[in-house]
């Protein structure tokens, strides 16, 4: 082994010219090339991510989640950060750039995706901190580059994370909507409750269903009160003429006539009772019988009369139109009333949830916070000069020591040729 090294180390010394020379030559080309190349400066901005960040739910309340609490809710913070750096490299966010700076911006950079393919990333640094970086010929626009993606990146992940914007905007729409259909559907409910019929067709209803209750009343207590005539009639024909007899008859008779008038019914006041000296009390049977016929002719025709009228009257087919016409107007009332209710039901949910859009809005800021302007830097960043000498010497060493061993092994190759 010490021999191979020995042969080695011979082969080193005894080509060291190679070696040496073709070390200096990687190290001056590449010291050459380092100077006539183009600085390239690099200017850093700082996005802080927010430790906690309101959270604002469709319901009457705010839930503030620090970042112990994503944690206990087992929300992958190291999954998250990386998707915030991820966004940083976004071309919504390079548009925007674009925007803001304007002229500022040269015409070769305002295209599509110039900016990013000219060195902008980003990169999470040392604790929640992203590093946003750009790179450029310019050091005043590679800074002027950097501070603008900052702002407008805090401005794009808030916004993104917020949930507001468009989403807003489209539920205070919908809130405008429905309070309009509120209004119009309150409008027609107030137009019909001053310009409808119920009152009169309730009023109407009421009255005719009186006026058939009250012949159906006549009918019923006149059948029965000529049931008790009938009875009575059928007692005076037995008890004679005796005095006992037609005092008792008298007496039901009175009775009887003092039931038809507290009956309401019929028209008692058409047949007369002599009460006076004896009167009905004393009178003999034949007069009390021709009493109580004439009291049961009139309760039969006016029971006769009553049936007539509701035959021939036309009391049940208005009765069913006014009620037909009645339930009419209470359906489009409840019907008016029931749209009139989900509208303001409507209204009032969407008018809460734009309260909440708007509270969500105002909150943007919370996910991500422009932290570190960047400073326009002094000294670029490449090509770096010594770096580059350094590593084109050693690769210059590595070629010269392979091609001193490659020489070494073609002359060997020639001396056992010739030999």
């Amino acid at each position: 082994m010490e021999l191979e090294l020995h042969r080695y180390l011979d082969v080193v010394l005894r080509r060291w010219r190679l070696i040496v020379g073709a070390t200096l030559l990687a190290a001056v080309a590449a010291l050459v090339v380092s100077f006539l190349s183009e600085p390239v400066y690099e200017a850093r901005a700082g996005v802080v991510i927010a430790r906690v960040r309101p959270q604002v739910r469709f319901e009457p309340s705010m839930v503030t989640l620090s970042e112990e609490q994503l944690g206990f809710l087992r929300v992958d913070t190291k999954a998250r950060q990386n998707t915030l750096v991820a966004l940083v490299k976004n071309p919504e966010v390079e548009a925007r750039v674009i925007q803001r700076l304007d002229d500022a911006v040269t015409p070769e950079l305002r295209q599509p995706g110039a900016l990013l393919e000219a060195g902008v990333a980003g990169r999470l640094a040392k604790g929640e901190l992203i590093e946003i970086s750009a790179r450029g010929r310019d050091p005043g626009m590679v800074t002027l580059v950097a501070n603008a993606w900052a702002e407008e990146y805090e401005s794009y992940v808030n916004k993104l994370y917020s949930g507001s914007g468009e989403t807003g905007e489209s539920v205070r729409r919908q809130a405008d909507a429905a309070r309009e259909e509120y209004e119009s559907v309150e409008g027609a409910l107030v137009a019909f409750t001053g310009d409808n019929d119920i009152t009169e067709l309730q009023a109407e209803v009421g009255s005719k269903r009186e006026v058939l209750a009250y012949h159906y009343e006549v009918i019923n207590r006149g059948e029965k009160l000529l049931v008790d005539g009938q009875g009575l009639l059928d007692q005076v024909d037995e008890a004679g003429d005796s005095g006992a007899g037609r005092v008792a008859n008298g007496l039901a008779l009175v009775r009887l006539q003092a039931a038809i008038v507290g009956s309401g019914v019929g028209k008692p006041f058409d047949v007369q009772l002599d009460l006076g000296e004896g009167g009905a009390l004393l009178a003999d049977a034949s007069d009390q019988r021709g009493d109580i016929e004439a009291l049961l002719s009139s309760l039969e025709g006016q029971r006769d009369e009553s049936h007539r009228v509701i035959q021939e009257s036309t009391l049940l087919d208005d009765i069913l139109r006014l009620e037909a016409a009645l339930e009419e107007e209470l359906a489009r009332k409840r019907e008016l009333t029931r749209a009139r209710d989900l509208a303001w039901d409507t209204y009032k949910a969407l008018a809460r949830k734009a309260g909440e859009a708007n509270v969500a809005e105002q909150t943007i800021g919370s996910e991500v916070k422009f932290a570190v302007p960047a400073i326009e830097p002094r000294w670029p960043v490449a090509p770096r000069k010594v770096l580059n000498t350094i590593l084109a010497a050693a690769l210059g060493l590595v070629v010269g020591v392979l091609g001193a061993f490659g020489a070494e092994y073609l002359r060997e190759a020639d001396r056992t040729s010739e030999d």
